[in-house]
């Protein structure tokens, strides 16, 4: 149901420092604290920082800027998927950060089919209208969409798979298995041929 509505990230490498973020590490009896920003503020400074490593100074053409306008519609929600394994496994935790997932949704998903959700300005004024005192303004029918959104996310977060049980959705760990089961079948009847 979610394959077209949420990006995941499982591995996450960086995250946002600032004091919202940290809030997911909060845990409640209530549900899964998620920390949202456009994603153009998480993605964007990383791939400028990667830009001045390299030390690239070409202008942005053709994939790149498609891939900035798909940037700049979407909001990158980041949350502890399962806090309670963290008492389980506190002796071989590195990070934080090696418990914190992040889930991607492209703006389409919870405004109005009519807006103009691909413009700089729209993005700024549904952030602003969303979280106008950085928590989530569930009055709006943006806001009940993205909480719907994120809180079907977690619902796929049991059984816990065998790997990556920090971070990977149930559902998608099965795909892998079968994926992977599917091409080691394809490779043993290949190799069998001679």
């Amino acid at each position: 149901m979610l394959k077209d509505v949420i990006g995941c990230v499982k591995r996450v490498y960086r995250v946002p420092h600032d004091d919202k973020f940290l809030e997911i590490f909060k845990f409640t009896k209530d549900g899964h604290v998620f920390a949202i920003y456009p994603m153009g503020k998480v993605v964007k400074p990383l791939r400028e920082e990667e830009r001045n490593i390299r030390g690239e100074e070409r202008d942005i053409e053709g994939e790149e800027r498609m891939l900035e306008d798909a940037i700049r519609a979407t909001f990158s929600a980041f949350t502890v998927l399962r806090p309670e394994l963290r008492y389980f496994y506190a002796g071989s935790i590195i990070s934080n950060a090696s418990t914190v997932a992040r889930f991607d949704i492209p703006l389409p998903n919870i405004v109005d089919e009519k807006s103009d959700w691909y413009l700089d300005d729209f993005v700024k004024n549904l952030f602003r209208g969303l979280f106008p005192n950085g928590i989530l303004n569930l009055t709006s029918d943006e806001g009940k969409k993205l909480y719907s959104i994120l809180k079907a996310v977690v619902i796929d977060r049991f059984p816990v798979p065998a790997s990556r049980a920090f971070t990977e959705l149930y559902p998608i760990y099965e795909a892998e298995q079968h994926l992977k089961s599917y091409a080691k079948r394809i490779t043993l009847n290949f190799l069998s041929m001679f």
